[in-house]
């Protein structure tokens, strides 16, 4: 073997253990899927949200006025106002009771199997079916809603064509679909914590809410702070269910900010608004986002 071809494989081969060649083949999909089909849209949207373009015309540059305009659009306060109430009572409400499920079903229980099969179901069914069956249970005339609460008594409500009751109707079917994806996340994370934590306390004479408050909250807090991160993402941008019950109805009582967008680019041919409200809908999730984290060190506490 000569001289040279010696010194090339001694440059060769450091090298391609350096950086193998054939990594960058093995990312190669991630990162176009990523390029054209996140990136691209951002910068396009970006784009677009500094023009007024009604998707059949060409676009005119105009600059920040769509920004501009929002500050005096009722609409957009509006539907900000209802998606704020929206994500926090949907968030509060659903970690609330997701938590305590997953305590029951951490319980030693008969069939815990397939209870926890059921609670899960939901999660996986398609949204728009559910937001159909739950506009029949919500029917003011034949709903098994009504059905149930004219047993004690109350006459029946107007579910989805109160404006007092439309957001809430809406919540309450959202907080029992993603019920058990919560659910499953928060039993991973109780089972979790070792038994030892608990044996001790109850040695030391502590009583179950106790162990509960001290023990089983503050280990589980890293999951409860997953659940609600994501649950405040997606409840910012619900959209689904309000199109499938109400279509933003009664009153623009259930109009939310992604439905907002929906009708702007899709019904009105504003699509440069649009966008200028999409990029002002990413900006409100970073910083609830943000202020989550943040939050964090004073009730998050990780083992």
């Amino acid at each position: 073997m000569s001289v040279a071809t010696t010194a090339s494989k001694r440059s060769f081969w450091p090298w391609s253990r350096r950086r193998p060649p054939f990594g960058y083949l093995y990312v190669a999909p991630v990162i176009i899927w990523f390029v054209g089909f996140n990136l691209f849209p951002i910068v396009v949207g970006l784009g677009l949200s500094l023009t007024d373009w009604n998707i059949l015309d060409s676009p005119h540059l105009i600059g920040l006025a769509n920004y501009a305009k929002l500050p005096s659009d009722p609409l957009f306060w509006t539907s900000m106002e209802n998606t704020l109430y929206f994500a926090i009572v949907s968030v509060g409400l659903g970690t609330v009771i997701a938590l305590a499920l997953a305590v029951a079903l951490n319980q030693k229980l008969r069939f815990l199997g397939v209870y926890r099969t059921l609670f899960f179901l939901p999660a996986v069914t398609a949204l728009i079916a559910v937001a159909m069956v739950w506009r029949w249970l919500y029917d003011t005339e034949y709903g098994l809603i009504n059905w149930m609460i004219s047993l004690v008594g109350i006459p029946p409500l107007r579910w989805l064509d109160d404006p007092h009751l439309a957001m809430l109707a809406v919540i309450m079917m959202s907080v029992w679909r993603s019920l058990g994806f919560n659910t499953i996340i928060l039993l991973a994370g109780l089972q979790g914590i070792p038994n030892e934590y608990q044996e001790a306390a109850s040695i030391d004479g502590a009583g179950r809410w106790n162990r509960f408050l001290h023990i089983t909250l503050p280990l589980v807090s890293p999951s409860t702070f997953f659940v609600a991160v994501n649950s405040l993402i997606g409840a910012w941008q619900v959209f689904d269910q309000v199109w499938a019950m109400t279509q933003g109805n009664p009153e623009n009582s259930t109009v939310t900010i992604v439905f907002l967008i929906y009708q702007n680019a899709f019904s009105w041919g504003k699509t440069g608004y649009a966008s200028a409200l999409a990029y002002v809908l990413f900006l409100v999730i970073m910083a609830f986002t943000w202020l989550q984290f943040k939050l964090q060190k004073s009730w998050v506490f990780y083992q």
